[in-house]
């Protein structure tokens, strides 16, 4: 399955619209600059979620993977759901460095039973508890 582009809204003095979207069983992407931030809404009250932040950056002649950031998402509770903000990202550390994707950050989502090692990915209902949005500097 294809991945989902997130719309990247550029912040304004007299304030931005953002753009939310749910979240993708095959993954997520959007074009990074450095200056933007992401905004995650985890409605689920149960079962953990995690989100995986892909590295595409090599290091030592190329022949050293930097490790992807991998951050646990809060459960929401039963009055409201868990929202953070997350970013910026160094471009040099999460864009894609080649192919269609050139510039565009990854994002995965998994269940917290799976370790790196052992990658759950989400089921559409899992998927679908989860928001995203992404806000960029002008």
């Amino acid at each position: 399955m294809a991945r989902r582009e997130l719309t990247v809204v550029t912040s304004t003095m007299g304030g931005s619209l953002l753009d939310p979207s749910s979240s993708s069983t095959g993954g997520l992407m959007f074009t990074n600059n450095g200056r933007s931030f992401l905004g995650i809404t985890n409605a689920a009250s149960s079962g953990g979620r995690r989100l995986v932040i892909g590295a595409a950056q090599l290091v030592d002649g190329d022949s050293l993977e930097v490790a992807d950031r991998s951050i646990i998402l809060g459960l929401a509770c039963s009055s409201e759901d868990w929202e953070a903000i997350l970013g910026p990202f160094r471009p040099s550390i999460y864009n894609q460095l080649s192919g269609t994707d050139v510039g565009k950050l990854y994002l995965d989502m998994a269940t917290t039973a799976s370790s790196e090692a052992d990658y759950t990915p989400l089921t559409a209902a899992q998927s679908s508890e989860l928001t995203f949005w992404v806000v960029t500097a002008p």
